[in-house]
């Protein structure tokens, strides 16, 4: 199903699992432990097959101010959008309207939350669900 936003067409055409991993704490966690998260967004670009790559990155943290990394998650969320070469503004300049770069991050974001939670799900990690966070986390953008 191709979107419209802002008037740009675009349509997720595939998600990418990139790393998976689960570390068991050397102490038992409580049962009512709460967790903490590191998130960052890269974008990536390919112009001329039209597509964006939304890179989210996930590490999961005891919330007792630790540096013990628990889990951690990378996926990247694939967009095609109509005529992305419409935004090249010189030889390496994109320039997308906020608005739809955030709409690709919240989408990137929200299908993460769903694949961390089918990966922790059984674990000691099933209750660290990704919280609703600001989509304007942005970490680098780079063409590729």
């Amino acid at each position: 199903m191709k979107v419209k936003e802002d008037n740009i067409e675009f349509k997720l055409v595939n998600i990418e699992i990139l790393e998976s991993e689960i570390k068991a704490p050397l102490k038992p966690l409580a049962k009512n432990a709460n967790f903490s998260f590191n998130i960052a967004l890269e974008q990536r670009f390919n112009i001329e097959k039209e597509l964006i790559f939304v890179i989210c990155d996930v590490t999961v943290f005891p919330d007792n101010n630790s540096n013990l990394k628990l889990g951690k998650y990378r996926s990247s969320c694939i967009f095609k959008v109509n005529d992305l070469s419409n935004y090249i503004t010189n030889e390496k300049d994109i320039s997308l309207p906020d608005v739809f770069m955030i709409t690709l991050n919240t989408i990137s974001i929200s299908t993460t939350r769903g694949l961390m939670f089918s990966l922790f799900k059984g674990t000691f990690l099933q209750r660290a669900l990704l919280p609703i966070v600001d989509p304007n986390l942005q970490k680098e953008s780079e063409t590729i």
